[in-house]
């Protein structure tokens, strides 16, 4: 599953939208999937959603981006805290 979300990422990174532009909510999407699916390997595509995030003109608009595809793994966060009460898998402590 990890080498599918990965090889997805490259894949939207790869291949601009219609305005010239990589699509950020999907990259920030795809990002927030790996990160439920495994944690550590976010590393991975990190320096490329801040670069390109840092690239985006105008700023409002690529927070926004990232904010709506953080939504995933920001609700997963949460709902954790509140039912299990740890962010975090048990085998990360």
């Amino acid at each position: 599953m990890v080498t599918a979300l990965v090889a997805w990422f490259v894949g939207v990174a790869l291949l601009p939208g219609p305005d010239g532009q990589p699509r950020l909510t999907r990259l920030w999407t795809i990002g927030s999937l790996l990160y439920l699916t495994r944690p550590d390997d976010v590393l991975l595509v990190a320096p490329v959603l801040i670069a390109l995030t840092w690239r985006k003109r105008p700023r409002v608009s690529a927070i926004k981006a990232a904010l709506v595809g953080l939504a995933p793994a920001i609700t997963w966060t949460l709902f954790s805290l509140v039912y299990y009460g740890f962010p975090f898998p048990n085998t990360a402590y």
